[in-house]
């Protein structure tokens, strides 16, 4: 099977359902499509069960977060490549013979882990079309570098991507003790550390979720709950860019991935990763300023690391987020040290 091509779905109406059809349409025989719905919405699960598609695959699973589903959806493909794809974007079918003539090209060079298309952007207000420069590029930190200046929009995850090496990432990310939402950024970082992305060169995913980048309080809620449910309040989410420098920058270095390329590369990248993440997700401003004890500490090591901006020292930084994790979860602070102290 050349390529896989799967859909997490979670959406439920008209839209999410046109898009799940469509998709369903593109079976043949060197290309799966594969949907998985953890809405449990009854009048969705009947809808889907009528469709009939050439190698198409439709599984029903309980309630979870995104990248649960993400996760899962991607350990039922078989295809050599997987092209990820979500219910609220839409994919250019016309691109499907130019990937199976990309695939048979780079299929037998390991240095190539993925295929990039451009993306259209739109939203209410504007539209854009980005194409990714230099992630061919032979070292992790030039693919980065390619990857900030054409950028650096979030939408690595929605591409064609070698199967062992997504399905690695996804299981090696599934291993981490806290789910949060910036998880798919440092997917990307595990999939630049890993390997070359060639190019379509021409247009592929219409991204449609640009809406609400711009709506501070939608993102602020959406990146709280992960917190909450876990029984951490505001004091750690203010080191929410923190945490996503960290454990970018800590999995950059793991012997878990990418075993193949040198300390010395991992380094300079895991340097480039962690100025950039600290630039682009500073201190939660948006949080009121409160005094407990909790809130105080979590200032006190966002200041700390502030100033040290360049610092690598993980010992450290991992003592003092759990510092803070455990003045208001106790158990998942020592669970969070337990695992990234023994990566």
């Amino acid at each position: 099977m050349r390529l896989s091509i799967v859909l997490p779905t979670n959406r439920v109406g008209p839209g999410p359902y046109a898009r799940i059809l469509e998709a369903c349409a593109w079976g043949s025989d060197d290309v799966e499509v594969i949907v998985r719905d953890n809405s449990t919405n009854p009048k969705k699960r009947a809808f889907l069960e009528k469709i009939e598609a050439k190698n198409c695959r439709i599984v029903f699973a309980e309630p979870c977060q995104f990248f649960t589903n993400f996760r899962d959806v991607i350990e039922l493909a078989s295809g050599e490549f997987i092209l990820t794809f979500s219910d609220d974007d839409f994919i250019d079918v016309q691109a499907l013979d130019l990937i199976r003539e990309t695939i048979d090209k780079v299929r037998n060079d390991p240095s190539v882990v993925g295929i990039l298309g451009d993306y259209l952007l739109t939203s209410t207000q504007s539209s854009s079309l980005l194409r990714f420069k230099g992630m061919d590029a032979g070292t992790p930190a030039e693919r980065y570098m390619g990857y900030l200046t054409s950028g650096s929009v979030s939408v690595v995850l929605w591409a064609i991507h070698r199967r062992e090496m997504l399905r690695d990432a996804a299981r090696l990310v599934k291993t981490l003790p806290m789910e949060f939402s910036f998880h798919d950024i440092v997917l990307t970082a595990i999939f630049l550390t890993c390997g070359r992305y060639v190019s379509l060169d021409r247009y592929l995913y219409h991204y449609a979720g640009i809406s609400n980048w711009n709506n501070v309080k939608s993102i602020y809620d959406g990146d709280y709950k992960y917190y909450a449910k876990v029984g951490l309040d505001t004091s750690a989410f203010r080191l929410h860019g923190l945490f996503c420098a960290f454990e970018g920058a800590k999995l950059i270095l793991a012997n878990q991935i990418a075993k193949n390329v040198s300390l010395e590369e991992r380094i300079d990248f895991a340097r480039l990763w962690y100025s950039d993440m600290r630039r682009r997700l500073p201190r939660s401003l948006w949080i009121a300023e409160t005094h407990t004890a909790a809130d105080r500490l979590a200032m006190k090591v966002e200041d700390k690391w502030t100033r040290e901006k360049d610092s690598l020292i993980f010992d450290e930084m991992l003592k003092d987020l759990t510092d803070v994790m455990a003045l208001s979860n106790p158990q998942m602070a020592q669970t969070y040290y337990d695992y990234w102290s023994g990566i």
